[in-house]
This record gives C-alpha cells, structure tokens and sequence, in this order.
C-alpha cells in the first residue's frame, strides 16, 4: 500500500485496544455528508493545479507535487462504469506523465460494483471510514500539547516521518510529501496540534476547517513514544479548537464545531480509538490504486 493514501504515513499512536469492537455504523444525516462531500472537494479542488472532469466526477492535478498520489488523483461521486473511469485514469494521470494511478470513489457500494473490473487492472483496494464527531469525551486539557506554525519543526517532522517510512525513495519525494502539506494552508484554515520532547515534535495531527466544517488528519506519533496517550491529547486539543472562531482577518471568520469528522483505514485499529473520542461511524468509501 502506498502509505500517501493512509492517514498520516509513519504509525499512530496506538491509545486503544485493538481488538476492541467498534460497533455498527451509525445513522448519518443526508445533509451533513453533503456537506462534508462538498467540503473535500472543494479543498481538492483548491489545492490543484489543472481540475478536469472525468467520468462519475472530476481530476486534480498538481504539477509541483507529482508524487503525491492525494494531490493527483480521481475523483467519482456519480455512477460510472469501471471501463470509463480505467480509461479517465490512463488519460488524465497518464497523460500528466505519471506512472501511478489512483481513483478514489465516494460511495462503497459502487465501489463493489467496480472492484472486479479495477482488481484485474492492476489496482489494489483500501476501504475508508468517514467518522463523524457526537459528542466528544470530558477531559481536561493536556499542556503538552502545543499549536506551531508549520515550519520549521513540524515540517521536519513531517519530512523525517516520510524518509523512515519510505527508506528506498528519492529524497525529493520526501521532501514533496513535507512540503504538499503547505497546499493545505493555501485552501482553508489549519493548524498543528504537537507534543515536543527535547525541542522536537514527536506526535502531531492536522486541523482543517472552512465554512463551519473541521477535519482532522495527519495523526501520528514517534515510535519510542507511542502508547503514552499522546494522540489523544492531540486529537482532544484539535477537538477543543475546531469550537472556536477563527480570527477577524481569515476568510471563514464563523462558529466552528458544526461538523468534525476525520477518516480512518477501514481495517485498521485507529477507527476503535477515534469512537473512544466520540467519533461515529457513518459512511464507507474506496480507494483504488495502482503503484508506478
């Protein structure tokens, strides 16, 4: 799996158990995934340097960043055939000159249909969970966690945790995948939620928000200190700002804590950890994707 589709590349704090039950999928409310639907897009939308439509939805393309398969990807929200979107695929990456191919579909159901079609092309296929935040879990607020700006610690971090995680790739790539997390910074609002041990970030996440609708990504932790509860100090913090305002000059200057949600890898266990927060469960979609 290429870890660029993951949430966050190197490990995650494993704060829960495991082998804990997540339970069913909860009721989601038409409206708020909608929202959140247009959201993700339009932040994609943002961050692109060539948008093209494409069967079922739409392209980015971002020329600076080509190895960061996010950034360069399709997109399908509608009905499509798989040969379609197969075709769209080759076209649009392909014809931008990369070798990799991922097509990322919104509703898991179509997804299925599709999966045999893109199974016998080559592609692999990783499942997502949309987690939508209830209500969050009482704590007190943790004083190690810190708010940087992004540079210099955070984006040595980001850049160390890409070459560990990637020890065969090309230093560019690594130094791409840090510096793609400024694109973020130019489509909505964001901050970093970090821990520092000896003046280096060890555990750190991503809050996203615009238009009263906050996401939280990126949650990672260092090796040697994970299972000291620090992704859960961090996500609680980005919690705790997501209700907050943003300041008078920003452009999405309105109450947050409308909507949180994150995504999570469908089988992995940071999904039972994230509901221990008090996010819910509330869509499946599908990512497909064929390495270079």
């Amino acid at each position: 799996m290429n870890p660029d589709i993951d949430n966050g590349g190197p490990d995650i704090d494993p704060d829960a158990d495991p082998s804990a039950d997540d339970g069913p999928s909860d009721a989601a409310d038409p409206a708020v995934l909608a929202a959140i639907a247009a959201f993700e897009d339009t932040l994609a939308q943002r961050m692109a340097t060539t948008v093209l439509p494409t069967a079922g939805g739409y392209a980015v393309l971002n020329a600076r960043y080509p190895h960061s398969y996010a950034h360069n990807r399709l997109q399908v929200n509608e009905p499509a055939s798989a040969a379609a979107l197969l075709a769209d695929a080759d076209r649009v990456l392909g014809g931008a000159g990369l070798a990799y191919r991922q097509v990322s579909v919104a509703d898991a159901r179509l997804a299925a249909i599709l999966a045999p079609e893109f199974l016998a092309a080559g592609y692999a296929r990783y499942g997502e969970v949309l987690m939508v935040l209830g209500t969050p879990v009482a704590h007190q607020p943790d004083h190690r966690v810190r708010r940087l700006p992004y540079r210099p610690l955070v984006r040595d971090a980001v850049a160390r945790g890409w070459r560990e995680s990637l020890p065969d790739a090309a230093e560019e790539v690594a130094e791409q995948l840090a510096d793609r997390t400024e694109l973020v910074e130019s489509a909505c609002a964001v901050t970093h939620h970090v821990v520092l041990i000896d003046g280096a970030v060890v555990s750190r996440c991503e809050l996203y928000r615009a238009g009263g609708i906050a996401q939280i990504e990126n949650v990672v932790t260092d090796q040697p200190q994970q299972g000291q509860g620090l992704a859960r100090a961090i996500v609680l913090d980005a919690i705790d700002t997501a209700g907050t305002v943003d300041s008078a000059d920003s452009a999405d200057s309105v109450p947050r804590n409308e909507i949180v949600f994150l995504r999570a890898d469908a089988e992995d266990w940071p999904r039972h950890f994230y509901r221990r927060l008090g996010f819910r469960n509330w869509a499946a979609s599908t990512v497909f994707e064929r390495t270079g």
